[in-house]
């Protein structure tokens, strides 16, 4: 049991590491995209999650199923969202039940590497359509003389916790925080009969 709880932490900490390709801060992720379908909607390849389609992003496929990842390329700004089942073992094992344990666990377990290279915000509270809490924080970093411009975002509901992750060259970052943030307001549950 604790060998299988170690594995799913270590894929936690290696979706956290998503963080970091999003951040810049990799290179090599291999990014591929999805041809858009002309639902209206970037969808998670799960069928569980959406958010409304923006002119000008394109959606990543090289992604986990729980996730959505957009890219604005001419721009230098992208979007990634991943869902997180609270049933799963490594919440229960843990007793991760509220959204502050969450946040506290996803920094152990991913974020706080970045600290060498970053400075975060305070922690906030916001409002999200269709979500219980939602809590987040800006990050600005620098690493190798190259600097990023982020928010992440973590919400809940009563089956899952989220974290959304806004970020891109700062320049670009500040021209389009509005679209991006507009597209993060956007994300919703696909409702059932709706799944494809």
């Amino acid at each position: 049991m604790k060998k299988y709880l170690r594995a799913r932490l270590g894929r936690f900490a290696a979706i956290a590491a998503v963080a970091l390709c999003a951040l810049g801060l990799l290179t090599g992720c291999g990014d591929t995209y999805y041809d858009y379908d002309g639902s209206g909607y970037f969808t998670s390849a799960d069928g569980y999650m959406r958010v409304a389609y923006q002119e000008h992003f394109q959606q990543l496929s090289s992604v986990e199923k729980n996730a959505i990842g957009l890219d604005w390329i001419d721009e230098k700004v992208n979007l990634q969202i991943v869902r997180y089942r609270k049933d799963d073992e490594m919440f229960t094992e843990r007793s991760v039940k509220t959204l502050d344990q969450f946040i506290e666990l996803y920094y152990a377990n991913g974020l706080e590497y970045l600290h060498k290279y970053s400075t975060f915000g305070d922690l906030q509270e916001f409002t999200f359509e269709h979500f219980d809490a939602a809590k987040g924080y800006d990050i600005d970093t620098e690493k190798d003389g190259k600097k990023v411009a982020s928010r992440i975002y973590y919400l809940e509901d009563e089956k899952n916790f989220y974290v959304l992750y806004l970020n891109g060259d700062p320049e670009h970052y500040k021209a389009h925080f509005e679209v991006l943030d507009a597209i993060c307001h956007t994300l919703e549950v696909v409702p059932r009969d709706q799944v494809k």
